[in-house]
């Protein structure tokens, strides 16, 4: 098992935990954004590295989630209103989700 190998193991199981979603229960889609930006962005490789569970995952996701929506609330009312993300918002998401995934 080479240290490439597990880092793109932590990657996929990234994207498994923000693409996955309850059944009857969607996620909005600024909130689908800000996961994907979180997956794409490596910010969750650390933790699923360490072992980090599927269901762990998303719980942290979720903090992370509404934690940076609180705090990039104009950004999220545009990203709804519109359903464009600008580079002003991306830029603001991901620099708030980088400092709440903090590894």
């Amino acid at each position: 098992k080479s240290p490439a190998a597990a880092k793109q193991r932590a990657r996929a199981r990234a994207w498994q935990a923000v693409l996955q979603q309850p059944w009857g229960s969607p996620r909005s889609f600024p909130e689908q954004i800000l996961g994907l930006l979180a997956a794409g962005g490596g910010l969750l490789d650390a933790r699923m590295q360490q072992g980090l569970s599927l269901d762990d995952a998303q719980a942290v996701l979720a903090q992370a989630v509404a934690a940076v929506r609180a705090e990039c609330a104009g950004e999220v009312q545009e990203l709804e209103h519109t359903l464009s993300l600008s580079p002003k918002a991306k830029t603001a998401f991901a620099h708030a989700l980088k400092a709440k995934l903090k590894p």
